[in-house]
């Protein structure tokens, strides 16, 4: 699947990355094993929304559940 979109990307320490769409509709995550970005359920669009803001100083700090899942190492 070759998807071109502009996307806002969170990159979380060293432990993920995710993006989120410029309308808000999508939002994923970076598959270290798999090497590709996956699309996370719709559910998590308003925490990856909020991280964003929250990395973008348009928020003040607080607490967001991220999906981490697994940490895997090459």
């Amino acid at each position: 699947n070759n998807n071109t979109a502009l996307v806002n990307i969170l990159r979380v320490g060293r432990t993920a990355l995710f993006f989120e769409t410029l309308d808000q509709k999508t939002c994923g995550h970076y598959n270290i094993a798999a090497e590709r970005w996956e699309d996370l359920p719709k559910n998590k669009n308003r925490d990856i929304h909020m991280a964003v803001e929250i990395g973008s100083k348009l928020r003040p700090a607080d607490i967001v559940s991220l999906p981490l899942g697994r940490i895997s190492f090459k």
